[in-house]
């Protein structure tokens, strides 16, 4: 988890997604101390989220670019 929340923190700062590149943030701090539960699920619903606003804008922006 650790791992993939570095990557993808990484392709959202690349993006200039700042809100997803933060969520992947404290997602890797958060699974570096191994997290649990309700916590877990917290962090992953908020990467989640603003992954499709990322997806959604992405695609209004492919939309715009064909017409």
């Amino acid at each position: 988890v650790r791992e993939a929340a570095h990557s993808l923190k990484g392709s959202a700062r690349n993006l200039r997604a700042d809100g997803l590149a933060q969520v992947c943030e404290m997602l890797e701090q958060s699974a570096k101390k191994r997290f649990e539960g309700s916590a877990a699920e917290d962090r992953f619903g908020r990467v989640e989220a603003e992954l499709k606003k990322v997806i959604h804008f992405l695609k209004n922006k492919k939309n715009v670019l064909a017409n």
